[in-house]
């Protein structure tokens, strides 16, 4: 990549004020929030500044004091399920490791009895999400995710396999939201049967320089793995051919992830 190339990728990255346009910490947390129940259906991403984003504070703000008279919290919103929903998400949208420490400490709070790092190693399998940018395709956006759908999209191709009864705080339970959402774009989310990525898209390590566990987010559709270092073997982690590992060293379970924002091209930032 020359100077001129980095200096025209950086004038075009970020657009507008708001979060960064890739699935960081914000982005991730924010579809997360969705999956959680904390945040109304379909607030998920928004453009900053955008004509939505407001009608989502105005709407925020109502339901917030709705939900005062009616005693709704957010405990009765943050259930063991929700947290599960909310970790499928992060290994649908290859969302940021953050999302795995923030959940955890959401649901420490909640007083909810959930270990996420154990639910990553379990729900490491969930298929789903939005295209990301690939070789001979059309460039995915932060904006082209918000058009398919967004989180509730994402829900939507998931929902066979989350707790539906967890409840919004809407009111709603998932079942009900998702009963009346639909998949915008069907290019952009991809499903269940065909993900665009068959491997984990967050992994758990473990190691003798990580003896209480490490996260690892691999991302993206590209064939980076995780090959397990034997004892007396010098093996970082890596990209390694498959002809490598069928020698006898071991690989991390297939999966599946991916999401437009997690290899996003130039355009708005989000919030």
């Amino acid at each position: 990549m020359t100077l001129e190339e980095v200096k025209g990728m950086a004038d075009v990255a970020i657009q507008s004020p708001g979060v960064c346009q890739g699935m960081g910490t914000a982005n991730s947390m924010h579809v997360v929030c969705e999956a959680l129940g904390m945040t109304l259906p379909g607030s998920a991403p928004v453009a900053a500044g955008s004509p939505k984003m407001h009608e989502n504070l105005r709407a925020a703000g109502a339901r917030i004091v709705e939900m005062v008279w009616q005693d709704l919290k957010p405990r009765d919103v943050i259930t063991a399920g929700a947290v599960r929903n909310a970790v499928q998400m992060v290994l649908a949208v290859s969302g940021s490791i953050n999302c795995v420490k923030h959940l955890q400490a959401i649901a420490t709070e909640a007083e909810v009895e959930r270990r996420c790092l154990s639910s990553v190693r379990r729900l490491r399998r969930a298929r789903a999400a939005a295209r990301g940018r690939q070789a001979q395709r059309r460039q995915a956006t932060s904006r082209s995710f918000e058009a398919a759908g967004g989180a509730r999209a994402i829900l939507k191709r998931l929902e066979r396999q989350l707790d539906l009864d967890a409840r919004s705080v809407s009111g709603q339970t998932l079942r009900e939201v998702l009963a009346a959402t639909t998949v915008a774009d069907e290019r952009m989310i991809a499903t269940l049967d065909k993900p665009l990525s068959k491997r984990p898209a967050i992994v758990i390590v473990r190691g003798s320089l990580l003896p209480g566990g490490g996260i690892v987010r691999l991302g993206g559709t590209g064939e980076r793995m995780l090959a397990v270092q034997r004892q007396g073997e010098h093996l970082p982690l890596a990209r390694r051919g498959a002809r490598r590992h069928q020698s006898g060293q071991r690989r991390s379970p297939a999966t599946s992830s991916c999401c437009a924002a997690s290899a996003s091209s130039a355009g708005p930032a989000w919030r």
